[in-house]
């Protein structure tokens, strides 16, 4: 009967140490369930916070399009200009020589000398 004891004896302590080690178990089973829970939660703002990234994706990608149609006009407008220069050079070109070949004729002549008009 003494070997009988000693085995229930061993085997009560063997199910107070299992006891435990489910206690435990279930306590880290707790802690775990509240960081999934967590986890849960900062997925939903991050699915919101990268469907708000997407969204202003979307508005600077218009803002970028817009900005390139506004380069090309403004280019337009530049060689528009360009060649309004060029045209405007060409008629100085030519209002310089208009000017150069009448200072070299000589003022017409009236009977009693130039027909310049003297201004004072």
């Amino acid at each position: 009967m003494g070997n009988g004891v000693s085995i229930v004896r061993e085997l009560e302590s063997d199910f107070i140490e299992i006891s435990s080690d489910i206690v435990v178990l279930l306590a880290d089973s707790v802690v775990l369930k509240s960081d999934v829970a967590a986890l849960l939660a900062d997925s939903v703002v991050l699915k919101s916070d990268v469907t708000a990234l997407l969204a202003d994706s979307v508005v600077l990608k218009s803002d970028v399009t817009a900005l390139l149609a506004d380069s090309v006009t403004r280019t337009c407008d530049v060689a528009v200009l360009l060649a309004d220069v060029t045209t405007l050079k060409s008629d100085v070109v030519t209002t310089s020589a208009d000017t150069k070949s009448l200072s070299k004729k000589s003022p017409p002549k009236c009977a009693g000398g130039d027909a310049r008009l003297f201004f004072i």
